[in-house]
C-alpha cells in the first residue's frame, strides 16, 4: 500500500512539472537554450551578415558593435536613457516595422535605449532560413576558398618579386629565412599538440554521449534525471559538432604550414641567382591573377545573393539602420530569449547603446555568477544567490546591464513585466506566498487584484533583487520596462520601499482608436512604462517623460511618408489628393523589401489594408503608427 501510494506522489509531482509552466526555468534548460541561441549568432557572425560589426556571441550576453577603440565624448555631460516596447521587431506580427523611422526616433532622442519584446526569427523567417542554410554555407566555403586562392597568389607574386630583386642585387638575407624557419617549426609543433588535445576532447565527447543516450536510473517506471540527461545530450552533441568544425580548421592551418615550411627551406637552400623558373612563375602568376580576381567577384555576388534571402532577427535590423545614422550605435543583447512558457514567443531584451558616448563595463553580478569579465547577464534568480527559486516568479526575466560614461557609471536592470495571470488556484498561491507571506490577495490592500498580482509579483522580485545586488556592490541601479501597471495603482505606495520613486505617469501604450465614449484618446491609453529610480539616481537625472511620435516633427515624417487621408472632425475620411501616388510609391518599396515571394500578393494586401485603408476609419484611426513603429511610446531620462 504505501508502494502504490509512493508511485501515484511521483506521478503526481512528475505530472506538476510538466504542466506548471511557472516552474520550467532551469539552469540546464538557460544553458540549452543559449547554446541554440549561440550557433545562430555565430552563423550570422561567420558569414559577415552585419558588414564589419563585430559579433560576441556569449554564454551570458550577446554583442554586436563597431569602433572598439574609439574616444569617447565628453562635450556634453548630459546621457538621454530610454525604454522603449519594440512590439516584436522583424516577425510577421509586425511585418511592415518601418526600421528607418525607427532608428531616426531613438537616434534623435538616446543615447541608450531598453528595447523590450525583441525576438529572433519565428515560424516562416526560421522555415525560410533552414531551407536556404545548406546553400549560403556552400556558397560562403566557395566564397572562403576562393578568397585564400586569391591571397595566396598574391602572397607568392611579392615573395618572387621580393626573391628575384634579391637575387638580382645579391641581397638574401639569410637570417630572415631562419628566423621564419624557426617560426613556422614553432606553429606547427603547436598545432600538432592541438590536434592531440582535440582528438582527446572528441572521445569524451564521444564517451558521453554514448552514456546519455542510455537511460538513466528509473523509479517505478519514470526516468528520474531525464530531462537533465537529454539537456546534457544535446549539449554534448552541439560540442561535438563544433568541435569537428574545428578539428577541420585546425588540418587545414596544419596542412598549410607544413606546406609553407616547405616552401620556405627550399628558399633557404636558394643561392644569391637568379632564377630563370622565378621569372616564369612570376609571369604566369600575374597572368593568372585577373582570372582568379574576376572569379572571386562572381563567387562573392553569388554569396550576396544568397544570404541577402537568410532573414536575420528584427533587433539586428534595426540596429544597421541605426549605424547609417551613427557607426558607434550598438547593441549588447540577452543570451536567449524567455518567456513563460517554452512554447510561447521567447522575448529578449537588448541594450542599444551609443559608443560614443557610453561603454559596457564590467558588472560585478556577472562576473561574479560566471567567473569571468562580463558587462551584462540574467541575474542570478536561483536559490544559492536570492535564497529561494525566484525564477520561476518571472515570466520574462529581466536583464541586468552596466556602462560607464566619461562622468558617471550607470547599471540598469530592464525588463518586460507579465500580463496575464496563471489560471492555477495552487500556482498563484504559491506566488503570493513566496512574493508577500501571505496565501490571498485579499489580504495585501488595494489595488492588487486577481487580475494584475502577477505583475506586482515579478516587480516585488525585481525590487528584492536590487536590494541582493547590493551585496555585489551595485546600489544606484536604474530599473525600467514595460511593467502592465498603471503608474496611479495605489498598492505602489505599498510596495515601493522609502527612497525609490516611480517615475512617468503620462499614457505610454497606443490606442488605435480616435475616439473612446465620445472622447478624443490622442492615440494614447495605458500608463504601462515607467522608470524606478533612488534618491541619489532622481537628484542625477532630473528630467524625464514619455517621448510622444504621434505629435511634433517626427510624427510629421511618418505622416509625410505615409499619411493619405484628409484631415476631418471625425470619419469616415476621403483620400488625399497625393493619396493613390504615395500609395503605389509605399508598395513598390514593400514589394522589394518583402523576403517571401510566395505569400507576396497577400502580404501587400495586407500592407495595404493596415497602414493606408485603416486611416479612413475612426476605429483604426492611428493603427499606422502602430503598425510601422510600435505600440508602446519610449519613455526617456536625461542624467547629468
Amino acid at each position: 500500500m504505501q508502494k502504490t501510494t509512493l508511485k501515484v506522489a511521483l506521478c503526481l509531482l512528475v505530472s506538476a512539472l510538466v504542466s506548471n509552466s511557472w516552474a520550467a526555468k532551469s539552469p540546464e534548460l538557460d544553458l540549452a537554450k543559449t547554446l541554440e541561441t549561440q550557433s545562430e549568432c555565430q552563423r550570422i557572425a561567420d558569414w559577415r551578415l552585419l558588414g564589419n560589426l563585430h559579433v560576441d556571441c556569449g554564454q551570458d550576453n550577446q554583442h554586436f558593435y563597431s569602433h572598439p577603440s574609439a574616444t569617447m565624448v565628453s562635450e556634453n555631460a548630459k546621457v538621454s536613457i530610454g525604454n522603449f516596447n519594440l512590439l516584436h521587431p522583424g516577425t510577421d506580427k509586425t511585418l511592415f516595422k518601418d526600421f528607418g523611422l525607427v532608428a531616426d526616433l531613438i537616434n534623435g532622442q538616446f543615447d541608450l535605449m531598453a528595447g523590450l519584446e525583441l525576438v529572433e526569427v519565428l515560424a516562416d523567417g526560421r522555415a525560410n532560413n533552414l531551407k536556404i542554410q545548406t546553400g549560403v554555407q556552400e556558397k560562403y566555403q566557395t566564397l572562403t576558398a576562393a578568397q585564400a586562392l586569391v591571397q595566396r597568389s598574391e602572397e607568392q607574386i611579392k615573395l618572387l618579386e621580393k626573391k628575384i630583386h634579391d637575387a638580382s642585387a645579391n641581397q638574401i638575407n639569410t637570417s630572415i629565412v631562419e628566423q621564419t624557419l624557426l617560426a613556422l617549426r614553432g606553429q606547427l609543433e603547436s598545432v600538432q599538440q592541438r590536434s592531440a588535445e582535440q582528438d582527446h576532447r572528441l572521445r569524451e565527447i564521444e564517451r558521453s554521449i554514448q552514456l546519455n543516450r542510455r537511460p538513466g536510473l528509473t523509479l517505478f517506471g519514470w526516468e528520474v534525471f531525464k530531462q537533465r540527461r537529454l539537456v546534457r545530450l544535446s549539449y554534448d552533441l552541439q560540442r561535438k559538432e563544433k568541435l569537428i568544425r574545428d578539428m577541420q580548421s585546425m588540418k587545414l592551418l596544419k596542412d598549410n604550414l607544413v606546406s609553407e615550411l616547405a616552401r620556405w627551406e627550399a628558399i633557404g637552400q636558394t643561392t644569391a641567382t637568379v632564377n630563370p623558373e622565378d621569372g616564369e612563375n612570376l609571369a604566369h602568376l600575374k597572368s593568372e591573377l585577373p582570372k582568379l580576381s574576376e572569379d572571386l567577384q562572381n563567387k562573392q555576388a553569388a554569396f550576396a545573393l544568397a544570404s541577402k534571402e537568410y532573414r536575420i532577427p528584427g533587433y539586428l535590423q534595426l540596429l544597421l539602420k541605426l549605424q547609417e545614422l551613427d557607426s558607434s550605435w550598438s547593441l549588447i543583447l540577452t543570451p536567449h530569449g524567455d518567456a513563460q512558457e517554452e512554447s510561447n514567443t521567447q522575448e529578449m531584451v537588448g541594450y542599444f547603446y551609443r559608443a560614443s558616448r557610453l561603454r559596457p563595463q564590467t558588472n560585478p553580478h556577472c562576473r561574479a555568477r560566471f567567473q569571468r569579465d562580463s558587462s551584462a547577464c540574467y541575474p542570478n534568480l536561483y536559490a544559492d544567490f536570492m535564497g529561494s527559486d525566484s525564477a520561476n516568479l518571472f515570466s520574462r526575466r529581466p536583464f541586468l546591464a552596466s556602462f560607464k560614461s566619461s562622468e558617471k557609471s550607470f547599471t540598469f536592470l530592464a525588463s518586460h513585466v507579465i500580463f496575464e495571470a496563471p489560471k492555477s488556484d495552487a500556482t498563484r498561491k504559491n506566488m503570493i506566498q513566496q512574493a508577500f507571506g501571505v496565501e490571498d490577495v485579499a489580504k495585501l490592500g488595494q489595488g492588487i487584484t486577481k487580475a494584475n498580482f502577477a505583475r506586482f509579483v515579478e516587480v516585488k522580485m525585481m525590487l528584492n533583487l536590487v536590494e541582493k545586488l547590493k551585496d555585489d556592490a551595485l546600489e544606484d541601479i536604474i530599473v525600467m520596462g514595460d511593467f502592465n501597471l498603471e503608474g496611479d495603482n495605489p498598492f505602489w505606495q505599498k510596495l515601493l520601499p522609502s527612497g525609490l520613486h516611480l517615475l512617468i505617469q503620462e499614457k505610454t501604450s497606443l490606442s488605435v482608436t480616435r475616439f473612446t465614449q465620445g472622447k478624443e484618446t490622442h492615440g494614447v491609453s495605458s500608463n504601462y512604462d515607467h522608470f524606478l529610480v533612488n534618491d541619489k539616481t532622481l537628484r542625477e537625472c532630473t528630467e524625464y517623460a514619455r517621448v510622444n511620435f504621434l505629435q511634433g516633427t517626427f510624427a510629421q515624417k511618418v505622416k509625410n511618408k505615409y499619411l493619405v487621408r484628409e484631415e476631418a472632425d471625425k470619419g469616415p475620411y476621403l483620400l488625399s489628393s497625393d493619396a493613390e501616388n504615395k500609395i503605389a510609391m509605399r508598395m513598390s518599396e514593400m514589394e522589394s523589401r518583402l523576403l517571401d515571394k510566395k505569400n507576396l500578393v497577400g502580404d501587400l494586401g495586407k500592407f495595404k489594408e493596415r497602414v493606408f485603408d485603416s486611416q479612413t476609419s475612426d476605429e483604426t484611426y492611428y493603427n499606422f503608427f502602430q503598425q510601422l513603429i510600435s505600440d508602446h511610446l519610449p519613455i526617456r531620462m536625461d542624467c547629468q
